[in-house]
C-alpha cells in the first residue's frame, strides 16, 4: 500500500490589500489617472465556448472590417493546432455567449455586454472586460 501526502502550500498574500487575488491598483505620473487591473481565470464552460467559436469570431471580425457578410464560410477555427467546429451561427453568437455567461453565473453573469476585446489575435479566449462601476459625470 502506497500513501501519498499532500503538502499544504501557503500562497503569498495579495499585493493589493482588501482586493481579490489577481488585482493590481496603480496610478499614472502625478496621480492624474488611477486604474485597477484584475486577472481572473475564465470558467471552463465559457472557455470551451470561446475556443469552439474562434472561427465565428474571425468571421464576425472580417465581416465588420469588410462591411459585408460572407455566407459561404463555415464556422471552423484553428486554435493551438486543434481544428474546432463552431456550434452556433454568426447571428446567434452574442445570444449564445450571453446564455453561457448567465449559466456560469457569479461575476460572469452580466459580462457579455462588457467585453471590449478578445485575444490573442483578436479572436482567442482571453477577454478584456470593462468592469468599471458607473459614475455620474463630473461637470
Amino acid at each position: 500500500m502506497e500513501w501519498h501526502t499532500t503538502l499544504s502550500v501557503d500562497m503569498a498574500p495579495t499585493k493589493t490589500f482588501g482586493a481579490p487575488r489577481g488585482t493590481i491598483k496603480g496610478t499614472s505620473f502625478q496621480n492624474i489617472v488611477s486604474f485597477t487591473i484584475r486577472a481572473s481565470p475564465i470558467p471552463v464552460l465559457l472557455l470551451n465556448f470561446l475556443l469552439d467559436n474562434t472561427g465565428i469570431l474571425n468571421k464576425l471580425l472580417d465581416d465588420r472590417q469588410d462591411g459585408k457578410a460572407d455566407e459561404d464560410e463555415e464556422g471552423v477555427g484553428m486554435y493551438d493546432n486543434i481544428l474546432r467546429k463552431s456550434n452556433v451561427k454568426p447571428e446567434q453568437f452574442w445570444d449564445a455567449l450571453r446564455d453561457k455567461c448567465k449559466k456560469v453565473g457569479g461575476e460572469w453573469a452580466d459580462n457579455d455586454n462588457k467585453i471590449w476585446a478578445f485575444g490573442p489575435q483578436k479572436t482567442g479566449s482571453c477577454l478584456l472586460i470593462d468592469a468599471r462601476k458607473p459614475k455620474a459625470l463630473a461637470s
